[in-house]
């Protein structure tokens, strides 16, 4: 399994000890998984996890070190020296090279190795705190995001009278809209919500999208909703209609006369008996 995979995974198994905040839980795991599954309750998605992750195995490793293996690996020191001078100048590795040549031959090389275990642990240790400290003021901003969003969505769809013209917008209608764009209907197998927008769109995405891009071409998502192109549509395929009854018929006969005209006289075009009759109805 990949590694995202196994910490997902490792997620999704503690996600309702988690959820419900079971300190004890969290407090009796190893403390790789301690500190992890704490910053994971304070911040939730906000957590870098697979950074938070790769810094506690550093941490872990660099602690794992004793005086004694350092005192006795030379080939141990070199490499805490090496990935000290890497992340702490602009050497290049010819010169982090001739730097631990030069330890060696002056006897430093333990020493220094000491004080570079020190500061890459001091460094781990401190990059740790940032990354929980970041996620929790991101999870602070993005949830004042979350709740200015609310507000100004309630406030905006009780306002409301109609969205489109001449269609009122009922109280029960306000309060269905609102559960369709802040409700979850379902969750994905992974936990995130899916709202009614996107449970419909998941039965058919293309459909959806190309009936999306057509209300856009006719001018269901300006400022001002503008229908004009739907009206016409309408009124031309009533015309269109109307248009073909009158040339099929083998009689028509005039409002309120009672009189028949035979067919074999000549005839107003279609054209010309469509103009009569909106003119009579306007």
């Amino acid at each position: 399994m990949p590694k995202e995979e196994q910490v997902q995974a490792l997620v999704n198994a503690y996600k309702e000890q988690i959820d419900g905040g079971v300190q004890s839980f969290i407090d009796s795991q190893p403390k790789v998984v301690h500190d992890i599954l704490n910053g994971l309750k304070q911040s939730g998605e906000h957590v870098p996890l697979m950074n938070l992750i790769q810094t506690q195995s550093e941490i872990m490793e660099l602690e794992g070190v004793t005086d004694d293996e350092l005192k006795e690996d030379e080939s141990l020191q070199e490499q805490l020296i090496s990935l000290h001078l890497s992340e702490s100048t602009n050497f290049t590795k010819e010169k982090i090279q001739k730097e631990i040549t030069r330890l060696k031959a002056s006897g430093e090389l333990y020493e220094e190795s000491v004080d570079a275990h020190k500061e890459l642990l001091v460094a781990r240790t401190a990059e740790k705190t940032k990354q929980i400290a970041k996620a929790k003021e991101d999870k602070k901003a993005a949830d004042e995001t979350r709740k200015t969003y609310f507000e100004t969505l309630d406030k905006t769809i009780n306002e409301v009278v109609e969205l489109f013209p001449g269609t009122k917008v009922t109280p029960s209608q306000k309060k269905e809209l609102k559960d369709f764009m802040t409700k979850p209907m379902t969750y994905t197998e992974d936990g995130r919500p899916i709202t009614k927008a996107m449970e419909v769109r998941s039965k058919n995405p293309m459909r959806f999208d190309m009936l999306l891009n057509h209300f856009i071409q006719l001018g269901f998502f300006g400022d001002k909703v503008d229908t004009s192109k739907v009206e016409q549509n309408a009124k031309s395929k009533s015309v269109k209609q109307l248009a073909e009854i009158l040339e099929n018929s083998t009689k028509f006969t005039e409002k309120g006369s009672g009189r028949t005209e035979d067919t074999n006289k000549e005839k107003p075009s279609a054209k010309a008996g469509m103009a009569a009759i909106l003119n009579k109805n306007s």
